[in-house]
């Protein structure tokens, strides 16, 4: 995994809850990805940058959104999707993205990674049970450094069955 901080964003917002592959962005959602996009751009980030992206159709478009803007393209993964709606499979983050991005043969080498998602994971980034996603906004983007994941709520048998 390179050094240095990562990018972690959750989806814009769509007029539907639904967690199926569901509805797309709505006006809303579409600029709370375009804020995400200027935020990146802001701290520097450009045409290396891996954006990866959960497959439902609602981080896709956050996704591209973003990767426009950066002069990038999006790599979907149905990992992501799992990962971020149920955090409890990663034991170790690091380990997990880099598994990810060879699983889509790619590498990090050391550019920087965005990784569009769902709330669910952000909420374990920042360091609360994976339910507790209210304060987890739409679009919000945040910063993980290479080495800091709390592994304390791994759950083997589900990422046995879920990865």
């Amino acid at each position: 995994m390179a050094e240095g901080i990562h990018y972690f964003v959750r989806h814009g917002k769509t007029g539907s809850e639904c967690g199926d592959q569901g509805p797309m962005l709505n006006r809303e959602g579409k600029a709370q990805a375009e804020e995400a996009r200027d935020y990146l751009i802001r701290r520097g980030l450009g045409h290396s940058t891996i954006v990866l992206s959960s497959d439902l159709s609602r981080a896709t478009e956050t996704a591209t959104i973003i990767a426009d803007g950066l002069g990038t393209t999006v790599l979907s993964s149905r990992r992501i999707n799992i990962a971020g709606n149920e955090p409890t499979v990663i034991r170790d983050m690091d380990d997990f993205l880099v598994d990810t991005l060879d699983s889509l043969g790619e590498n990090i080498d050391n550019r920087k990674l965005v990784v569009v998602t769902h709330a669910p994971l952000l909420a374990v980034l920042v360091g609360r049970p994976e339910y507790d996603t209210d304060m987890i906004g739409y679009g919000e983007v945040f910063t993980y450094t290479p080495g800091n994941w709390n592994s304390s709520m791994y759950d083997e048998d589900l990422a046995a069955m879920l990865l």
